[in-house]
């Protein structure tokens, strides 16, 4: 995302997941577009938060790898706004583009009847992300992966990690993404 000639990078880390979530109606990540709806006020708000929180996500895992990387200040967003009609777009098509890349998985999955036993045992149910986050620091764990490196992975990556594991493991099986037909392929159907 570029404000005011710098280039500033945003990542979903599972941290960043995890502020982004407290910013979502009801908690829950999977709402993010709604912040946009009712009061504009609250929505610019919103919006300027989850810059903040996807570019210090981006900041935290760069300099976990080593790599030097600034996070843009929120006074920066603010005169970006002021000074340019546009610059509220262009964040909202930068979150956009930032949850696409980081928060799915690649892999499509369905648990098995293994799976479904384990996860009914467990009583596993719909969780915040900080909520699961015991379940993503085990998971690290169990695979040579400190704190460090869980909260600055990519979200959508680590849950293609574990997703990877419970197919290992008989607990999930890999479902074929399905094919979006292009309009040339849906026209011919006709």
């Amino acid at each position: 995302m570029r404000i005011n000639g710098k280039e500033y990078g945003l990542r979903l880390t599972v941290a960043a997941a995890i502020e982004t979530e407290k910013v979502c109606p009801e908690q829950d990540i999977t709402k993010i577009g709604q912040i946009l709806h009712g009061d504009a006020v609250e929505a610019v708000r919103n919006v300027i938060r989850i810059v903040k929180i996807l570019s210090d996500g981006y900041t935290e895992s760069e300099r976990h790898k080593g790599r030097a990387a600034k996070p843009v200040e929120i006074e920066e967003i603010i005169d970006a706004i002021g000074a340019d009609d546009l610059f509220f777009s262009h964040m909202v098509a930068s979150i956009t583009e930032t949850f696409d890349r980081d928060y799915h998985g690649k892999i499509n999955s369905k648990p098995t009847k293994k799976g479904r036993e384990a996860a009914k045992k467990r009583g596993t149910g719909k969780r915040t992300i900080e909520e699961a986050l015991p379940w993503y620091l085990f998971f690290g764990r169990r695979h040579g992966m400190d704190d460090e490196d869980v909260l600055n992975t990519p979200f959508g990556e680590l849950q293609d990690l574990m997703t990877c594991d419970a197919i290992y493991h008989g607990l999930a099986e890999e479902v074929a993404k399905k094919k979006k037909l292009s309009q040339e392929e849906m026209l011919a159907l006709e």
